[in-house]
């Protein structure tokens, strides 16, 4: 085989796996960086009455936690934080909004939440 012959095989040789990386980075996408949700759940829950705090300050429009509960935000899992406050009415701003009541009143300090890209969902026209 010629210099050139080798060339250009090697070009596309690498060009392929260029453009293959992407699309075989997306399979199991989901299992690298989403919690079990169970085990998300099960740190919320593991004081009585936080998820339901969360659920009526969102319903009245009007934050108020007791300290336990911004202290079992404060210990969620970094995944664990992003997943559940991208869910449905539990939004990033609303979790931003949780992180400054819990510093503002008890001077605990949450991560801040941010909106993730799912590539397997469809973006809500919300």
């Amino acid at each position: 085989m010629g210099y050139s012959q080798t060339t250009v095989i090697l070009f596309l040789v690498l060009a392929f796996a260029m453009a293959a990386t992407p699309a075989f980075s997306v399979v199991g996408w989901e299992e690298r960086n989403f919690p079990n949700p169970r085990l998300c759940l099960r740190e919320i829950t593991k004081t009585h009455g936080c998820l339901a705090e969360l659920s009526r300050s969102l319903v009245r429009k009007n934050l108020n936690f007791r300290r336990e509960c911004c202290e079992v935000y404060q210990g969620m899992s970094n995944k664990c934080h992003t997943w559940f406050f991208n869910q449905r009415k539990y939004t990033p701003a609303y979790g931003n909004q949780v992180k400054d009541y819990c510093a503002q009143k008890y001077g605990i300090t949450l991560a801040p939440s941010y909106r993730v890209y799912h590539p397997m969902k469809e973006p809500s026209l919300q």
